[in-house]
């Protein structure tokens, strides 16, 4: 079956809103079936003015089903710090889905509002937090390390080819208890500010070990035009552990079956439809509660 698989819809876009899973495989675009299912060809024909609509065909492996969902495209802005709120007890609460530009503003936004709200201790869900910009993961750490602590470098083959990243800001650290939440889809600066917070005994890791992309690479230009990515260096924790290949291992491990995943993940994207029996009738499933989470 030709198709390209939907890494993770966009919460509050109209993707998301029209029920498309995490999996769920498009098969076809305006009643054409996918014979070259190249990823940039597909987003061409994505693509498009805001109201106008595109038909897709879709597969999902957990029904075995094909089904066709017709979108209005709109613009879509992408909030990288989300679902800011606080938990019982005064603990808040603050979902990062990538590392982007603003992540860094938009992260101490989210500890300021949970702050004037009494916050008490802190979750962090890094979840399927792809990774993204290296500055905007030293942002979001920054917050928990005093002026000068070194919060991750890199090293490369050479003694001398080593980057130190350290705390600028000059506000004392925020001193409450701290737990981050990741899994095997937590990667790269993700990783960075989990394994930060994990060495420095900033945070308890909660849930599953991380994927483990810890490297620099540097992109080499070739003479017949085309380009060599090679890997340079590899990010460490301020103690010198490793990120690539091997992971951040939680301090807490709590393991998730697969349905348990996508369930959570449909529950944290979808975060407007919060009545159970809603829940059920838009998605054919019952919300479940999220193991990772409580622990955390």
């Amino acid at each position: 079956l030709r198709s390209v698989v939907v890494i993770s819809p966009i919460a509050g876009a109209p993707g998301a809103r029209a029920c498309i899973r995490y999996g769920d495989r498009i098969v076809s675009i305006e009643g054409k079936k996918l014979d070259k299912p190249a990823l940039d060809d597909v987003v061409v024909h994505l693509r498009g003015k805001p109201g106008t609509k595109v038909t897709l065909g879709f597969y999902r492996p957990e029904t075995d089903k094909e089904f066709t969902v017709t979108l209005v495209r709109e613009k879509i802005k992408v909030d990288s710090v989300r679902a800011v709120h606080l938990l019982p007890d005064g603990i808040g609460y603050v979902q990062i889905t990538q590392f982007a530009e603003r992540t860094g503003d938009e992260f101490i936004n989210a500890l300021n509002k949970l702050d004037d709200q009494g916050m008490k201790a802190l979750v962090i869900d890094l979840r399927d937090n792809p990774g993204g910009l290296l500055d905007a993961a030293v942002a979001v750490a920054e917050p928990f390390f005093k002026k000068g602590e070194l919060i991750v470098y890199t090293q490369g083959r050479r003694p001398e080819d080593r980057d130190e990243y350290r705390a600028e800001a000059p506000e004392p650290p925020l001193a409450i208890p701290v737990a981050v939440l990741i899994n095997a889809g937590t990667a790269s600066a993700a990783e960075i500010v989990s394994g930060a917070l994990k060495d420095t005994h900033r945070a308890v890791i909660v849930g599953e070990r991380s994927f483990g992309k810890g490297s620099v690479q540097t992109i080499i230009d070739l003479r017949n035009g085309d380009g060599m990515r090679l890997t340079t260096a590899r990010y460490y924790t301020p103690s010198g552990i490793t990120i690539h290949e091997h992971g951040v291992s939680p301090d807490v491990e709590v393991v998730m079956t697969a349905a348990e995943d996508q369930n959570v993940r449909l529950q944290n994207s979808r975060d407007d439809v919060s009545d159970p029996a809603a829940f059920k009738e838009e998605f054919d499933v019952d919300p479940v509660p999220d193991r990772q989470l409580n622990a955390a």
